[in-house]
C-alpha cells in the first residue's frame, strides 16, 4: 500500500505535507513582529529572502525552536530576526558500507571469518528528523548499516551443502533482511532506506587458501562423479546392444569389456592398449 507521496506506508514515517505552503513568512514569532517595527531593525529585513533549491528543504528554526519546512522550490521570505535554517537534501545517495578502504570482517553461522561489504541507497522523506532529531544523519546510517550487516551476515552460513540458505546462494532474501533490519534504525532519523545489497563477499585471508583447497577437492570429487555416472551408462548400453544383436558374451568376457571401458572412459591419461601380434610365439 502506498501513501500519497508514494511511500510504503509502515516503513518510514514522512513529515506532514505543506501543499498550502506560503513563501512569505513576516511573522515567525511575536518577538520578531515586534522588532520588525523598529527603526535599526530594518536594515536586516532584506536578508529575509531564502532560496529553495530543487531537491532540497530547508528547516527553520526561530529563536532556537522548530518553526518550520520549506519545501517548495523557490525564493521565500522569512522575517530574519532570530531566524536559523538548516538545508537538508532529499535526493537519493548510496553509501558503501565496508570495501577496500574499510574491510569488515564478520564469522558467519559456521564460525569462518569472512570479509563483506554492502551497498546502502536511501533518501530523507523527514527533513525535520534528519536535521533536529541525529547529529549527522549520514553518519548515522553508516554506523547502523555496518552493525546491521554484521548482524544478518552472522545469521548465514557462506555456503551450505545441504541446500540451506547461505550467503553465497540467497543474496536477494539477504538483501531484503538487511534492508528491513536497517529501517526499524534509520526511521528516527527520518531517513527511508530502498535498497540494501551485498557488494562483495570472500573468506578472510587466514583461511582463503585452506578453503580454496576445499573447493578445488569438492568439485574434483563431484566431477568424478559425473563421469563415473556417464562411464557406467556406457557400458551398461554397449552391453545391452551387443546381446540385441546376436553377440552372446561369457561372464569373464562382459567382465574384461567392463573393465577395459571404465579404464578408457575414467582414467585421467589417455589409454595405450597393447596389442599381441603373436611373433616369436
Amino acid at each position: 500500500m502506498l501513501a500519497q507521496d508514494g511511500v510504503r506506508q509502515g516503513i518510514a514515517y514522512v513529515d506532514e505535507s505543506h501543499d498550502d505552503e506560503s513563501f512569505c513568512h513576516c511573522c515567525t514569532t511575536g518577538l520578531s513582529k515586534a522588532c520588525s517595527f523598529v527603526p535599526c531593525c530594518w536594515p536586516a529585513l532584506p536578508f529575509g529572502c531564502l532560496p529553495v533549491y530543487e531537491n532540497e528543504e530547508q528547516v527553520l528554526m526561530v529563536f532556537g525552536k522548530f518553526y518550520d519546512t520549506l519545501r517548495k522550490p523557490g525564493m521565500h521570505f522569512v522575517n530574519p530576526m532570530g531566524r536559523t535554517s538548516i538545508n537538508v537534501s532529499v535526493k537519493r545517495q548510496n553509501m558503501d558500507i565496508g570495501g577496500t578502504a574499510n574491510p569488515i570482517k564478520v564469522a558467519d553461522r559456521e564460525g569462518n571469518p569472512v570479509i563483506v561489504s554492502g551497498v546502502v541507497s536511501y533518501r530523507v522523506i523527514n527533513s525535520k528528523a534528519a536535521a533536529l532529531d541525529v547529529e549527522n544523519h549520514r553518519d548515522y546510517v553508516m554506523t547502523q548499516a555496518q552493525t546491521t550487516l554484521k548482524q544478518v551476515v552472522s545469521r548465514y552460513p557462506y555456503e551450505s551443502t545441504d541446500g540451506s540458505a547461505s550467503l553465497k546462494t540467497e543474496s536477494y532474501e539477504i538483501g531484503i533482511e538487511l534492508c528491513s533490519s536497517l529501517q526499524e534504525k534509520a526511521t528516527v532519523a527520518g531517513v527511508l532506506i530502498e535498497s540494501f545489497d551485498l557488494a562483495d563477499l570472500s573468506y578472510a585471508p587466514e583461511i582463503a587458501q585452506v578453503m580454496l583447497v576445499r573447493q578445488q577437492a569438492k568439485a574434483l570429487v563431484d566431477a568424478r562423479q559425473v563421469i563415473v555416472d556417464g562411464a557406467c551408462g556406457i557400458v551398461t548400453q554397449a552391453i545391452e546392444r551387443l546381446h540385441d544383436e546376436g553377440h552372446e558374451l561369457e561372464a569373464g568376457e562382459k567382465s574384461k569389456l567392463m573393465i577395459n571401458l571404465l579404464t578408457v572412459m575414467v582414467g585421467e591419461q589417455a589409454a595405450a592398449p597393447v596389442i599381441d601380434v603373436g611373433v616369436g610365439a
